[in-house]
């Protein structure tokens, strides 16, 4: 598809501008050329669609309470999603057939409805509001607090699938992360991407003093090294593309909160810029996780023994059963 692209780009080229074509930097142009020209143009595609995203999100909350999108109070807040954003652009194909796996309020079905993908909400909670609302197209399916392990799809069904924040709840509802991501990857497709992000970090600084100053407000009884992370990830069948920690300042405290400082540009650079330096200097105390893995053909790797995690069968997989020890 990225190779039709650039031919596109290229037979753009000799129609509308040939001088551009026929000479860049003093010398004749070439495929590499206009790839250069294509990923640039992506770039700011992508970067609009984000900008106008969040802006949409923003208006949905101020509008209406009802939507639950408290998070999208303010920039400040709302963009602590922009390496979700990012990422899901970048490591999921065009117009994949993506599952939103705990979507509660929709903000992140939103997103991927907006960006041309196929998504469908799987919750406990009730169908989004926002979707509803938003006209967009949307499928949903309720979970089932009697069997919390199991989500109701086929095996291999979805490209990818999505989880903003529910990984590290789901021992709250019945259930246990190797049985969840197990069953995660029985629906993917060979090859499927599964994208985790907001996975909390055991050695977070934020984290730390939430529990120690803000009890009431602290909501992460399970936090994960990368080590728990690569163990689980390897044991149920997936190859990890990329791990990466992020959000070393607090961003939900001043979320739901509207004024002009933080929705004002000047807060935003200051923000990324600390965001920026804290990424070299502090790196491993940063609050998330953000997980890209690519779904493994054939038999899932027994995990170390001290993982608490153990091997699945293929053939229970296939059949779409989880095993919980």
């Amino acid at each position: 598809m990225t190779g039709i692209k650039i031919q596109n780009v290229y037979e753009s080229l000799k129609e509308s501008n040939p001088s551009r074509l026929s000479r860049m930097r003093g010398r004749e142009a070439t495929y590499l050329d206009c790839a250069r020209i294509f990923q640039y143009d992506e770039n700011v595609e992508r970067e609009q669609m984000i900008e106008t995203t969040i802006r949409e999100l923003i208006s949905f909350h101020r509008r209406n309470g009802d939507f639950n999108l408290d998070v999208f109070g303010n920039r400040l807040s709302s963009d602590q999603y922009r390496i979700a954003y990012e990422s899901t652009l970048s490591n999921l194909p065009e117009g994949a057939n993506v599952m939103d796996w705990g979507c509660g309020n929709g903000h992140f079905s939103y997103f991927l409805a907006r960006a041309g993908f196929r998504v469908t909400g799987f919750s406990f909670l009730g169908y989004p509001l926002l979707m509803k609302e938003s006209g967009l197209g949307f499928d949903f399916v309720p979970g089932s607090q009697s069997d919390p392990r199991r989500l109701p799809f086929h095996d291999e069904e979805f490209d990818a699938v999505v989880s903003m924040g529910v990984l590290e709840h789901v021992r709250e509802t019945g259930g246990d992360e190797r049985s969840s991501v197990s069953e995660i990857r029985r629906i993917l497709k060979p090859g499927g991407v599964f994208l985790c992000a907001h996975f909390p970090n055991r050695l977070s600084w934020i984290e730390f003093l939430t529990r120690k100053f803000l009890p009431s407000r602290f909501r992460h009884r399970y936090r994960f090294t990368r080590r728990n992370i690569g163990e689980l990830w390897s044991s149920t069948g997936f190859t990890i593309r990329r791990i990466s920690r992020y959000g070393w300042l607090p961003r939900n405290v001043v979320g739901g909160s509207r004024s002009a400082f933080m929705d004002a540009r000047l807060s935003l650079f200051l923000y990324d810029l600390l965001e920026s330096i804290a990424r070299v200097l502090l790196y491993p105390l940063h609050q998330n996780f953000l997980i890209v893995a690519v779904k493994n053909r054939g038999l899932i790797e027994s995990a170390s023994p001290d993982s608490g995690l153990t091997r699945t069968a293929a053939g229970e997989r296939r059949a779409g059963k989880s095993v919980v020890k």
